[in-house]
């Protein structure tokens, strides 16, 4: 399954996107952790690699216990006494992340990957934090790196991929899809994500047959189901749209989504009672919706009634669909009702 949410729970957490957590993976990396020390670690003194390593085994003991704080001095210690010990840098930068000290954590990572630079997973960690603190540019290179030096991992790609599509590239995000498809080609959540970057980037068809092909796989995903019914309603295949949105609606009949979007495939079909029908109901779930007050303004114009069609087109207005469009279909509802002045002044609006 891609995720358990339903459709209207926006935007879906990261975890519950069914990648790797930032914790999940640096625990592991602790788990994992084998301390190396190069001849040239520390003296014969206290600083010594036998001493370092005795001390940093303490340190995540006491990490292991819960004690982070004294944990960090230990490892802080460490570090000062040498800084080359590269460990140290990572084994803080996993309890920086549980402490919530994203730049601290950060830091830690930067630092360790200066000694160990082909370590993907820290790439990973490093990339989400640069991410969460707004440095896009870094974060895209840093997950970048990841994905290259982890082709397989679908954690890593998942996550470079959605960062791409979100900053516009969608493209390069069908890319790095693609390239994780080649190791984990029945994945379905690369599937979903590569679909949703297709869909962004006009390519609807194409859309549609890479969720028809995740669906074949996992066949009753909410997601899957909702994303197959926008893009059939991009392509303008109303028909099939309303059946697709049915599909939805049989797992979530309360996806405020699933019903604004099969209300205006009834719209084009013309199939007013329905649309009229379909949208209130969405209506009632979520009334704030202005995406179905504006579909139900054109059910009320096409069927004659423009005094409603003005007031629905108000209420998009109002909750947020403020655009020239909105205001000109208003003033051509209430120009229709006789409401001449109103229609100027909605008409004002549409013209800046």
């Amino acid at each position: 399954m891609v995720t358990k949410n339903k459709v209207d729970k926006k935007p879906v957490n990261h975890d519950a996107a069914g990648y790797c957590s930032v914790k999940v993976v640096l625990l592991l990396g602790i788990l994992l952790l084998t301390v190396c020390i190069s001849p040239c670690m520390g003296s014969e003194s206290f600083g010594s690699s036998q001493n370092l390593s005795v001390r940093y085994e303490n340190a995540i003991s006491l990490y292991g216990e819960g004690d982070h704080d004294n944990a960090v001095q230990v490892l802080q210690e460490v570090i000062e006494t040498d800084q080359t010990f590269y460990p140290a840098y990572k084994a803080l930068g996993v309890i920086y992340s549980e402490k919530g000290m994203k730049e601290e954590a950060l830091s830690s990572f930067l630092s360790y990957l200066e000694y160990r630079g082909t370590d993907g997973e820290i790439w990973y960690a490093a990339g989400k934090l640069y991410l969460d603190l707004g440095k896009t540019t870094e974060g895209l290179e840093a997950l970048q790196t990841a994905a290259e030096l982890l082709p397989d991992k679908t954690a890593i790609a998942v996550m470079y991929g959605m960062a791409l599509t979100a900053t516009g590239e969608p493209d390069k995000a069908i890319t790095v899809f693609d390239k994780a498809l080649l190791f984990s080609p029945d994945n379905a959540l690369l599937l979903y994500n590569k679909a949703q970057a297709q869909t962004l980037s006009g390519q609807f068809q194409e859309a549609c047959d890479t969720y028809e092909e995740a669906l074949a796989k996992t066949p009753d995903d909410t997601n899957l189901l909702f994303g197959k019914a926008e893009v059939l309603l991009a392509l303008k295949e109303y028909e099939l749209a309303v059946a697709a949105y049915d599909n939805v609606l049989g797992n979530d009949p309360d996806s405020s989504s699933a019903l604004s979007g099969k209300g205006i495939a009834l719209y084009h079909l013309e199939r007013y009672k329905e649309a009229q029908d379909t949208l209130a109901k969405a209506l009632e779930i979520n009334v704030k919706d202005p995406i179905s007050w504006l579909t139900r303004g054109d059910v009320y114009l096409a069927v004659g009634n423009a005094d409603s069609a003005a007031e629905a087109y108000q209420q998009a207005i109002d909750n947020g669909l403020s655009l020239p469009a909105v205001y000109e279909k208003r003033g051509t509802a209430l120009q229709k009702a006789g409401r001449e002045a109103e229609a100027g002044e909605a008409f004002a609006h549409a013209s800046g």
